[in-house]
């Protein structure tokens, strides 16, 4: 059986619903998945975020990966199978209320993705390095491989005014930062 904990860090240059929405939660699914379907329960950690920098996510840590609480930022994988297609899937999504256009029924309510991305548990045929991966998120679902998230959208939270300053705040588009470790001890 192959096993480890992963653990979320933030997620930068994430966007949300524009105008005529309000962002009501953020949070990320993730999942076992084979290229065609979820082939596992899917996990789901919620994410903070300030007035000030709304497109970036915090996933506090509080509590051990066995003792999840609202705000954990941990999660444990564990599987006995082994063929090169099984990935863990995440995806960033924002539950929102419409504020215009309400219907009969009252303001719309619904789910949207803000981007995804996968890790291969097996590349190169042998289990995943445990260290920390950065991904950029991709748009679209994860049966549209080649959908760009807008980059209309992608503008540094705080521009600089010099030309270090420019450089160093330059986007490189929605990103997440995920740190696989290997079970302690008293985590087994």
């Amino acid at each position: 059986i192959n096993s480890f904990k992963g653990t979320i860090g933030d997620a930068k240059g994430i966007s949300i619903p524009g105008a005529g929405t309000v962002p009501l939660s953020r949070r990320l699914r993730i999942c076992l998945f084979d290229d065609k379907n979820a082939v596992s329960n899917v996990h789901t950690i919620h994410a903070k975020w300030t007035k000030e920098d709304p497109k970036t996510w915090i996933f506090p840590s509080r509590y051990g990966v066995f003792h999840p609480r609202s705000g954990e930022n941990s999660f444990l994988v564990r599987t006995d199978e082994t063929f090169p297609s099984l990935y863990l899937l995440f995806e960033l999504c924002v539950v929102f209320k419409r504020i215009y256009g309400v219907t009969a029924g009252g303001p719309e309510t619904g789910e949207l993705s803000c981007g995804w991305c996968k890790l291969p548990l097996f590349p190169q045929g042998q289990f995943l390095e445990m260290r920390n991966y950065e991904f950029s998120l991709k748009g679209g679902t994860p049966f549209d491989e080649n959908i760009p998230i807008d980059p209309t959208d992608q503008t540094p939270s705080t521009p600089g005014k010099g030309l270090f300053a420019r450089f160093a705040s330059k986007v490189l588009g929605p990103m997440i930062t995920i740190k696989t470790s290997k079970l302690s001890t008293n985590e087994v």
